[in-house]
């Protein structure tokens, strides 16, 4: 575990409108970190901001990852020094049909998860190297290991995300930023909820917030949850 205190920290969360972004922002504001809570949809947000004790602690960011230039204007507004932790979660889940292949479809999700996650690391880095111990914590997903039916174009994202991640692994450390992968199996999320199919092992946003935040605090390189679904 890292010397520093939670309250010390300034984080950035992207996709932090809802699901695991959402819950994790909860939870990382109740441990008195500063949060720079980035997304599409902030009116979740702006509710939590009226809510707790002290307003400052989280700024809000109306942001869409595929637009470099926003995210580059949106941090520049926050008006931080540097960033402690970066957790990039931000994405979409297009499902691909069993009877139709959509090339729409494959870009849809490799724009958001892949390509916005690069965006927003690019955006990220010099903050970053501000800081006295940096991290990057990234959600990747079972599916980056694991075909799954369905989930061709969203696996493949993933899987993308995955190699470049641990590609720049390297890179990274010699910068003294700690990189940590994180592969959720099924979440209760909005994603989800347009699934027409069983789920097994379903867990909620709030217990994989929760496993987030762990990672945040110890710096695993790599982990999964639930357990049992990721070997």
């Amino acid at each position: 575990m890292l010397a520093q205190t939670m309250k010390e920290q300034t984080i950035w969360v992207t996709g932090a409108t809802s699901g695991i972004g959402y819950a994790l922002t909860t939870q990382l504001l109740a441990e008195g970190a500063k949060v720079i809570a980035a997304g599409r949809h902030v009116e979740q947000l702006k509710i939590l901001q009226q809510q707790i004790e002290n307003p400052a602690q989280l700024i809000i960011c109306e942001v869409d990852v595929r637009d470099q230039a926003q995210i580059t204007a949106s941090l520049k507004q926050a008006n931080i020094e540097h960033l402690d932790v970066v957790v990039l979660n931000a994405g979409v889940c297009q499902m691909t049909t069993p009877t139709q292949i959509s090339a729409e479809n494959f870009i849809t999700n490799m724009s958001t998860n892949y390509f916005g996650m690069m965006h927003c690391l690019e955006v990220a880095l010099p903050y970053l190297q501000k800081a006295s111990a940096p991290g990057i914590v990234v959600n990747c997903s079972i599916s980056a290991f694991l075909p799954l039916n369905r989930f061709a174009s969203y696996g493949a994202s993933k899987a993308a995300i995955r190699y470049a991640f641990e590609a720049l692994r390297a890179d990274l450390k010699d910068q003294r930023i700690t990189l940590s992968l994180v592969h959720p199996g099924y979440v209760k999320t909005q994603i989800v909820s347009q699934f027409d199919f069983p789920l097994h092992f379903m867990v909620s946003a709030e217990q994989t917030a929760s496993k987030f935040l762990k990672v945040i605090k110890k710096r695993p390189p790599e982990c999964g949850y639930p357990r049992h679904v990721y070997w």
